[in-house]
């Protein structure tokens, strides 16, 4: 992921989207300001208390999980979970390319607390790797179902001819 110093969301460009969710849904109600507040800075916060670098993909989870767990919406946190991951990650060069359902699993999943932010994080930086140029697969090594051991992008492969052996 891109090494350059990264951009935050603000509360009023969150507020904006806020609204727009909020007028094509049909939902009444502000955000909690404070609550807000809280969770745009969490990742800022976890940032310099984490007293090593951290990806652009753990800083776009800890941002997500603040959300679901402040609720600062008055409807719809998980989708504004989504939208403000997504734009977070855009706006700092990251490609969150994924199906509009994979993506309501994936923040479905971590409002109903079956995904945690290590999880959210993983699965941002497979997407992030498989939307890259020529990348035609995305493999994920497990041992034991636990520990991720590594992430490999298979680009371009060059098909390997058959050989054909003669038959007796």
């Amino acid at each position: 992921m891109p090494e350059r110093e990264l951009v935050w969301l603000h509360p009023r460009v969150v507020r904006l989207a806020w609204d727009r969710f909020a007028a094509e849904h049909g939902v009444a109600g502000a955000p909690d300001p404070v609550r807000l507040n809280a969770a745009l800075g969490r990742a800022r916060s976890r940032l310099v208390m984490a007293g090593r670098r951290l990806g652009v993909a753990d800083l776009a989870a800890e941002q997500a999980v603040a959300v679901m767990r402040l609720q600062p919406f008055p409807q719809g946190n998980a989708a504004m979970a989504c939208l403000l991951t997504t734009l977070w990650l855009e706006l700092n060069a990251v490609a969150l390319r994924a199906p509009p359902l994979e993506k309501f699993t994936i923040f479905a999943a971590l409002a109903a607390g079956r995904l945690n932010r290590a999880a959210l994080a993983q699965w941002i930086r497979v997407r992030h790797l498989a939307a890259q140029p020529g990348v035609q697969s995305v493999v994920q090594v497990r041992l034991r179902g636990r520990v991720v051991q590594g992430i490999a992008a298979i680009r371009n492969p060059r098909p390997v001819p058959l050989q054909e052996t003669a038959s007796p």
